[in-house]
């Protein structure tokens, strides 16, 4: 709008107006001359004429500059918007996050040496039968391999590749998961590790337990901690029943998970406890 009062069409209308003024003044200042009557007769159109041009680019004008206000007000209003939409966002994953934590209060108070990774489960194999999975956080927040992976339900697996930002994760379903374990009601003790019959129900087997045990169903299952690779006293599970494995010609627990790992979205990696790798620093 700003161009048009710059325009030579405005330019001329100015000077037409400012004409006409001026030969109206005179006429004024001389009503008896006879070039007045005719003066009037052609310029009192005319002046309307302008008149209506210069209302119409007066409204025109004020109707732009209103458009431009309200296109503004909405930008603004948009903008605005997009921040408090970012501000909820925000809100939700700080308080997700802290509901996570919060579960796991009672475990760091058992052990107050335990350190924790929070991570989200980012990719998964759904033809693997073990429901391996990887995670979002690796090496540059402090996670290597074999440490634990929990959720506020148990032990779920095991780190067993680490790159900068992620981590792949063998599922305690896997045949390559394997933990000390023992029964918390007997004390009997054994090696917790996975099978390919066992794990299409979601179970587990405690193997080589004692001929002579008191293992009986819906007792808890915890790690040990033998090897200093896991925490002492991380829930695995409860036992279904005791059998005997021909094979092995040994006992074993059936032992169901307490976490579904097929379907986990959200973990703690341990990545440091008491006594973390103390079998490997004796060897050495």
């Amino acid at each position: 709008m700003k161009e048009f009062f710059k325009s030579a069409t405005f330019k001329a209308i100015f000077g037409t107006l400012i004409l006409i003024s001026g030969i109206t003044l005179y006429t004024f200042s001389n009503p008896d001359n006879i070039f007045s009557d005719i003066f009037h007769s052609i310029t009192v159109p005319v002046q309307k004429a302008l008149c209506y041009v210069s209302t119409k680019a007066s409204d025109f004008s004020y109707q732009f500059e209103e458009k431009e206000k309200l296109y503004q007000e909405n930008e603004n209003l948009k903008s605005e918007l997009n921040h408090q939409r970012d501000i909820t966002v925000d809100y939700y994953n700080i308080k997700r996050e802290n509901e996570r934590f919060k579960k796991y209060y009672d475990i760091k108070e058992s052990d107050n040496s335990l350190k924790f990774v929070s991570a989200s489960v980012i990719g998964r194999d759904q033809t693997d039968i073990f429901g391996d999975f990887v995670l979002d956080k690796g090496k540059s927040s402090g996670i290597e391999v074999n440490d634990a992976v929990i959720t506020e339900n148990g032990i779920v697996g095991r780190v067993c590749e680490v790159s900068l930002e992620a981590c792949r994760v063998k599922s305690a379903l896997s045949p390559e998961f394997k933990v000390g374990a023992q029964d918390c009601v007997s004390g009997d003790s054994g090696i917790v590790m996975g099978s390919l019959e066992s794990a299409k129900n979601n179970f587990t087997k405690m193997m080589f337990i004692p001929a002579q045990n008191n293992i009986s169903p819906d007792d808890i299952i915890v790690t040990s901690s033998a090897s200093g690779m896991y925490p002492k006293n991380l829930k695995i599970g409860k036992v279904k029943e005791v059998k005997y494995d021909n094979y092995e010609c040994s006992h074993y627990a059936l032992i169901e998970l307490f976490e579904d790992v097929k379907n986990i979205k959200e973990v703690f990696v341990v990545s440091d406890f008491r006594g973390k790798g103390i079998m490997n620093n004796i060897e050495k």
